[in-house]
């Protein structure tokens, strides 16, 4: 009966460790996406300037 409930337990630690793993991985490509955007806006907006300062 103990041994069931230390299994028990160390699944359930195990799951919350992946759900961490996952959701910080997850935020982390969020970021890397935003960063993107941003360089491609700013791109764009160079670009946008170039033909008039020509």
């Amino acid at each position: 009966m103990t041994s069931l409930l230390v299994l028990g337990g160390i699944l359930i630690l195990a799951a919350f460790f992946i759900i961490s793993v996952y959701n910080s991985l997850t935020k982390a490509r969020i970021l890397v996406k935003e960063a993107w955007s941003g360089i491609g806006s700013y791109l764009q907006q160079r670009n946008d300037v170039i033909p008039n300062m020509v």
